[in-house]
């Protein structure tokens, strides 16, 4: 396939390992795969802006003219999943014509039942542009970002083996080798990852528990920065049926972390305690309080489904970094409670892409998280409203960041080709606010060809004694988009 020989290109030579692991992967698994779709496609792009350098006081206007082909694959048997999705963006200035160039994008990733219900492998690998600094100026299309991006490419292998004893216990060991490789911020690093959990049978069904081990190692290649660090947590969790409704929880176990840090190094005994009340199978709450490193620590999961509407909302505190983020994000589907497309489908744009924005560096942060939406569908209408609150403690640099997010997603139905959507976000950090203001309108000509027009607003506001860019933009976006 023409994307995989792309794929191996844009992906350095002392990455040849992990290109030669995931292609023989991937090679062998289109070979045996009984139903798979192949999807080409190309779309057109013209873009207008009034600020194309997202200035305060020199705004130029420009002309942006883009050709992106791209390939999807699929492919599915009963003991073997493909994913693949590739893109090529080539980007044509019509004034500062120096800054046209080509982009890659890729998330690709399988999973293959080696053994039967025993033995699984699965691997990823995903090609992106990243910001590096929130500080600066960047946009959800990577049209601006210049000096303020980097491109990431990301590689994750993990065989999991799985093993039940009758009806006592069930156990799972995986091991996941990972990699992460920046163009720009020479912050490359492998990883290894060891899981073990070991759970309650269907016997322990008044008395359900688990034990779960994990020993993550990260080396890194950073400047000014060490070259090891290590994450190991042992943690042991019981419940208490009390009724169908009600059960009590309770956990205890011990972290050991090392790593370069301001502070004291975060390990010690951790443990938590609540209650998990499930009165129906469309409402569940778990809410528990407990000591992290000598401090309260707190956890919620809540989750309210309807027949037109889901609610959720949950909080919790993890200590992670860039890197692992950027993993996370690279096996994650983009889809609501319904299972639609955040991103939309017509036009490519990622509806609400600030939401875990983070400085590309890796430096370990102890981060505390609340999140709560709400999904609405009707016959002709979806809504998504959503907010999320982020502290971060970075470790290193002994700094801390606050970030409010807020999403409003409307999208209407006039007909089964026609549709429209207006999106409105606000990100608000400790010395500035981002706003951005979205309306596009879709029209689906064929099963084969798209249509879509686009307005967009940016807005950036900061403190008076703020170093941080203030300006604001307008675009229209014009798209014709063909499959083949």
């Amino acid at each position: 396939m023409v994307a995989m020989a792309m794929v191996m290109a844009m992906v350095k030579r002392k990455n040849s390992f992990v290109v030669i692991v995931f292609s023989v992967t991937y090679w062998v698994s289109m070979s045996v795969v009984a139903e798979w779709t192949i999807i080409p496609s190309v779309s057109f792009q013209q873009l207008y802006t009034d600020n194309i350098d997202l200035s305060e006081n020199n705004e130029q206007d420009e002309w942006v003219s883009e050709i992106r082909p791209s390939l999807t694959i699929r492919g599915k048997t009963p003991r073997l999943q493909t994913n693949l999705d590739y893109r090529l963006r080539q980007l044509f200035f019509m004034n500062n014509t120096d800054r046209s160039g080509t982009s890659h994008q890729l998330q690709s990733n399988a999973r293959l039942e080696a053994i039967k219900r025993y033995f699984f492998i699965q691997a990823g690998i995903a090609r992106r542009q990243q910001t590096i600094s929130v500080d600066e100026n960047f946009t959800d299309d990577n049209l601006v970002l210049g000096n303020n991006s980097s491109d990431v490419t990301t590689f994750q292998i993990e065989p999991q083996w799985f093993y039940n004893f009758a009806s006592v216990a069930n156990l799972s060991l995986s091991y996941n080798y990972n990699q992460v490789d920046s163009s720009r911020t020479k912050d490359n690093s492998t990883g290894k990852n060891w899981q073990f959990q070991l759970m309650a049978g269907p016997k322990f069904r008044r008395f359900p528990w688990r034990l779960n081990y994990s020993h993550n190692t990260i080396n890194t290649i950073i400047e000014d920065a060490p070259g090891k660090r290590t994450f190991e947590s042992i943690v042991g969790e019981v419940q208490y049926v009390l009724s169908r409704k009600y059960s009590l929880v309770a956990s205890y176990g011990q972290e050991t972390n090392r790593f370069e840090s301001s502070f004291r190094n975060l390990d010690g005994n951790v443990w938590n305690a609540g209650m998990i009340w499930t009165p129906n199978p469309r409402l569940s709450l778990d809410a528990r309080y407990g000591e992290r490193f000598g401090e309260a620590n707190y956890f919620l999961n809540f989750n309210y489904r309807r027949r037109q509407s889901v609610w959720k909302a949950s909080y919790q505190q993890i200590t992670t970094s860039s890197r692992q983020q950027i993993l996370n994000q690279q096996l994650v589907i983009l889809v609501d409670e319904f299972g639609h497309p955040i991103t939309d489908p017509d036009t490519g744009n990622v509806l609400g892409f600030f939401i875990d924005t983070v400085d590309l560096v890796d430096e370990v942060f102890v981060s505390d998280k609340f999140q709560a939406s709400v999904d609405w569908n009707t016959r002709k209408n979806r809504y998504r409203f959503s907010m999320t609150y982020t502290k971060r403690t970075f470790q290193i640099r002994a700094t801390e960041d606050k970030t409010w997010f807020y999403n409003a997603n409307w999208r209407h139905l006039f007909s089964q080709r026609l549709s429209s959507n207006i999106r409105l976000t606000w990100r608000q950090d400790d010395d500035n606010d981002l706003w951005l203001l979205g309306v596009n309108l879709s029209n689906k000509i064929s099963n084969n060809l798209k249509m879509s027009l686009e307005y967009i607003h940016n807005i950036r506001r900061a403190d008076q004694n703020s170093n941080v860019n203030e300006y604001d933009e307008h675009r229209v976006i014009a798209q014709i988009t063909m499959d083949f």
